[in-house]
């Protein structure tokens, strides 16, 4: 079978949630299949709109550079991408694929759901974020809080900067009401939506955008090869960490605090993730830090995870924002490392309070230091929770699980 992969971004070039579970589906399917990958690039030493082409053992992957020129919401390609549709229609013509599985569109085309179909191409589309139905990707507003939803009038006020509300109000709200119609009308092909948690399945239910009888819940598995690597670092303190992006939505303005309030120097809290994206951000969380045992480790190198997870004992994952599914949580747990996180959205599916790692409430400075500390004084506690990890899911089982939607679609 020849099966096409369309996502806003792949390795070695992006690495992110969404890249990583289109890399390691190919990766499952390219053992007995034809496989290739359509992608954004982002690379600003080259020029808008050029292509770049490189193999991953057999994965074909063909790249568009995109580096967003256009600041105006109005003017840049990430809904709409005229070259991208161009370059995906040859693609196509190439390729011949049997089935397009979509991963992301952002920065390439949205319009690429007409092409696919206007080729009697069936479409299965995995969404990992809310991207179709939030320009902000993760409902999470310009005042760094949680949107309940999405609607027209507060897209377009949150969405305003840089322009004025007041003067652009019917340019905004023109704009969203066409994102809305466009996204809604180039869904409506997709044979098979597949999402990682039933809460991102019900938050896409509440907009309509989506029939019900078309969604599957399947969680993502994790790429387990890591595991054999993990040596656990001998140590005499207990190590917090914490893992992923550095931005507002993730929560570390909450982390920080709380772990402030040790008065022992017996505790570590090291945080991995690129300190980069948002240097304002990194700034503010270091003028925070006021514990010497709070360390910025700063980003990672793929393939040093399992050397990442050695110095940690417990993960805390502080997130103030919307979470699709927690793809490190899982990591951790292969490897026999608790958790703590907030109890909201898709993480409620992670862990059951007690069993894989602890619930906090959102936001809330002493909630999250109190479970911080019930494991430092209880070390009970922090083996209770450490021997009763959920067994986590592979990728390998998560590609058969794909099959069968495969099969299913390809019948239809």
């Amino acid at each position: 079978m020849n099966i096409m992969h369309i996502v806003q971004g792949f390795p070695p070039k992006a690495y992110g949630g969404t890249e990583m579970v289109a890399y390691n589906l190919a990766l499952y399917q390219v053992k007995r299949h034809n496989v290739s990958v359509f992608t954004r690039i982002e690379d600003f030493s080259k020029e808008n709109d050029m292509i770049e082409e490189y193999n991953i053992g057999n994965i074909h992957v063909k790249g568009m550079i995109n580096n967003f020129p256009q600041k105006n919401i109005l003017k840049n390609q990430r809904l709409i991408n005229r070259a991208a549709e161009k370059y995906l229609e040859q693609f196509i013509n190439e390729k011949k694929p049997d089935i397009v599985i979509v991963e992301h569109t952002i920065g390439l085309s949205v319009n690429l759901l007409s092409i696919i179909h206007s080729k009697n191409i069936p479409i299965l589309y995995i969404i990992t974020d809310w991207w179709l139905i939030c320009p902000r990707i993760q409902l999470f507003n310009k005042n760094n809080q949680l949107c309940t939803g999405p609607g027209i009038l507060k897209c377009g006020s949150c969405f305003s900067h840089p322009f004025s509300w007041k003067r652009n109000r019917l340019t905004l709200l023109a704009f969203f009401i066409f994102r809305n119609i466009l996204i809604k009308n180039r869904l409506k092909p997709v044979k098979r939506f597949v999402v990682g948690s039933e809460y991102i399945k019900q938050s896409y239910l509440k907009t309509g955008i989506i029939p019900a009888e078309k969604i599957d819940v399947i969680p993502f598995g994790i790429d387990t090869s890591f595991v054999e690597s993990f040596k656990r670092k001998p140590h005499n303190s207990l190590r917090f960490g914490y893992v992923g992006t550095i931005l507002p939505h993730k929560g570390l303005h909450i982390l920080i605090p709380a772990f402030n309030r040790f008065k022992s120097k017996d505790v570590t809290l090291s945080l991995y993730g690129n300190d980069r994206v948002s240097p304002e951000y990194t700034n503010y969380l270091k003028s925070l830090a006021k514990h010497p045992n709070i360390k910025f480790m700063g980003p990672f190198k793929e393939g040093y995870l399992s050397e990442v997870l050695s110095n940690i004992d417990v993960l805390v994952l502080p997130s103030i924002g919307h979470e699709s599914f927690g793809l490190v949580i899982r990591e951790a747990h292969a490897v026999g490392i608790p958790v703590i996180i907030p109890k909201f959205g898709a993480l409620l599916e992670a862990i059951e309070d007690g069993k894989g790692g602890l619930f906090f409430n959102i936001g809330d400075v002493d909630d999250l230091f109190s479970k911080m500390k019930s494991l430092v004084v209880e070390p009970k506690l922090l083996d209770k929770i450490s021997s009763s990890i959920p067994r986590v899911k592979s990728f390998k089982e998560y590609g058969e699980e794909i099959d069968k939607v495969i099969e299913t679609i390809i019948r239809e």
